[in-house]
């Protein structure tokens, strides 16, 4: 996938030639991101988050927390959850403080799965009693429930179509996991056939 990178390293090109701030920094937002999620973790964050320091400083407020949800995706993709996790307690806070709610569904999936990220990182590294670590992955499974439940009532209320799939696939994934298949199966049929409908043009 070298177009990946390769379509905002031309977009960054034409921004420098033709003095475009503005969407410099997006370009180079877009650049961390495909960085990060083609193995590039360190590289990928660190022109994120120097994008997103410079747009802001430039006084262009807009899309400041889809572009925090991009800096949570390179987090997760470093296995840096925590980093991610923060990125998205503040991409909450500037969009409810903004009223700027276009991305916010998605925020709150990605927070159910870093947040299952984190704990399938945590079980593998620490050593725990059985009851213990029960108690504990039952606590950020609930959590990440909640996450992915919220963010399909919103991507609801917004008519977000794609938001409300993204979010519904990771709900389904979490409850096959839970051995709990048949809602997951009935869950995402509904969710496709919905989407189905809403694309299809009336006659």
């Amino acid at each position: 996938m070298k177009w990946l990178r390769s379509l905002p390293r031309r977009l960054i090109r034409l921004c420098t030639e033709y003095g475009l701030a503005t969407f410099l920094q997006a370009a180079n937002i877009y650049f961390g991101w495909a960085l990060a999620s083609q193995g590039y973790g360190a590289q990928g964050i660190v022109r994120l988050q120097k994008a997103i320091t410079a747009q802001r400083a430039s006084g262009f407020g807009m899309f400041y927390p889809t572009n925090l949800a991009a800096l949570a995706m390179a987090c997760s993709a470093a296995n840096r959850f925590d980093e991610g996790l923060s990125a998205l307690t503040k991409a909450e806070a500037i969009a409810e403080e903004h009223e700027e709610y276009y991305h916010v569904a998605d925020i709150y999936r990605l927070r159910g799965e870093l947040l299952l990220k984190r704990r399938a990182e945590r079980s593998g590294a620490k050593q725990t009693g059985p009851r213990e670590a029960s108690e504990t992955n039952d606590s950020v499974v609930a959590e990440a429930q909640g996450c992915f439940e919220h963010a399909i009532e919103v991507a609801r209320e917004q008519s977000a179509k794609s938001f409300e799939l993204r979010a519904t696939t990771s709900l389904a994934r979490l409850l096959a996991e839970q051995r709990d298949r048949d809602k997951a199966r009935t869950m995402l049929s509904r969710s496709t056939t919905g989407s189905q409908r809403a694309s299809t043009p009336p006659t």
